[in-house]
Order: C-alpha cells, then sequence, then structure tokens
C-alpha cells in the first residue's frame, strides 16, 4: 500500500472468453438453484406458521367449548343437544328460568333490603 493517495487511477477490466464462461457457468448454476430452494422454503415457512397458528386457534377453541361444556355438566345447566331444551315452549321457558335465575330477576325477587337500596 503506497503511504500517499495515489494521483492516478487506471481502471483494469477483466473481459470473459467462452472458456471462462463454460468453466463459471456450473457455479451460477448453482447459486440460481439455491435461490429458488430458498424461495420455496420461504414459501412452506410462511405456510407452516399459518398452518400451526390456525391449529393453536383449533385447539384453544377446542378446549374452550370442552371446559363449558364441563361447567355446564357441573352446575347443572341444561346441555342445548337435549330436544326439550331447542324447543321453548312457555313451560320450558318458565322451567328454564326457574332453574336459572338472571341477575335482574334475583334482584327483583331477592331480599327487600336490595330492593330498598335500589329505590332509595
Amino acid at each position: 500500500m503506497p503511504r500517499k493517495a495515489p494521483t492516478q487511477v487506471i481502471e483494469q477490466r477483466v473481459t470473459l472468453g467462452d472458456l471462462e464462461r463454460s468453466l463459471l457457468k456450473p457455479y451460477v448454476d448453482n447459486l440460481v438453484t439455491a435461490q429458488k430452494i430458498d424461495t420455496i422454503q420461504e414459501s412452506f415457512k410462511t405456510g407452516a406458521y399459518v398452518l400451526v397458528g390456525g391449529g393453536t386457534v383449533f385447539i384453544g377453541y377446542s378446549l374452550y367449548k370442552w371446559a363449558q361444556a364441563f361447567v355446564d355438566e357441573w352446575t347443572g345447566r341444561p346441555t342445548w343437544a337435549d330436544p326439550s331444551y331447542r324447543i321453548w315452549s312457555d313451560e320450558n321457558r318458565a322451567n328454564f328460568r326457574t332453574a336459572h335465575p338472571s341477575l335482574f330477576s334475583r334482584a327483583l325477587q331477592g331480599p327487600s333490603i336490595l330492593w330498598a337500596m335500589m329505590w332509595e
């Protein structure tokens, strides 16, 4: 390396002939193939991420529904697969309301202290 900056820069070009190109062609072809393989692998990775994410959501939802069914069974709530609960006649509606009173009906039919607190 020179100690001083060069005052003149000579540009040299290398030109490849047919022999050099034929020698480099297998390497260039390998590089092009590797780039294509990388593109395909990225596509597979993206597809795998989508499938894993969808599977995770499906498993989470399945666990949620299973837990909900377990709690419904444990607390004695009706299973909606039972045909008698699918038909909302007045009798079934009244039976369901007495078995599972809502917060509003509990407040109105609850102790008179609660009623007095609400309307003071």
